[in-house]
């Protein structure tokens, strides 16, 4: 599933609640990995996401080192998925996943072939929307006090 949009629109935020809701607890392995672009950039960023990947999907009550991408490679290949699992997830991913990526660019979407059934764009509030959004959070209804 592809969720695109601007940014600062609530993408992430999105993501998160479906995954809370919908997955948490339907699957034996689940994994929230968020802000990976700029994880990714950092030092070692890409290895702390595979020690998250592997430590949320294993449960694992101790700390899993990896020292370099490529033997996180091939932790999650030996670990997690079986050999044609893991030949799935590199391409399209392991039958029965649910991924859900969010991105400000919708091409990358077709670069990783998610279908279009399976895009969502999240479109800004016009200012009643917005109000109403702010005051049910803020007082606990959609429409402000006159008081």
């Amino acid at each position: 599933m592809g969720i695109y949009g601007m940014v600062g629109i609530g993408k992430t935020t999105l993501a998160k609640a479906l995954y809370n809701q919908l997955l948490l607890g339907s699957y034996t392995g689940t994994s929230f990995l968020a802000n990976v672009r700029e994880i990714s950039g950092t030092t070692n960023g890409l290895v702390s996401l595979q020690q998250q990947l592997i430590s949320d999907v294993l449960k694992s009550k101790k700390k899993v080192n990896v020292h370099h991408v490529d033997q996180g490679t091939k932790l999650i290949e030996a670990r997690i998925y079986e050999h044609k699992q893991f030949e799935s997830l590199v391409g399209p991913f392991a039958p029965g996943s649910v991924v859900i990526i969010t991105t400000r660019d919708e091409e990358i979407l077709d670069t990783i072939d998610v279908e279009t059934r399976y895009r969502y764009r999240v479109n800004e509030l016009d200012d009643a929307e917005s109000l109403a959004l702010f005051t049910r959070h803020a007082f606990g209804n959609d429409k402000p006090n006159n008081t």
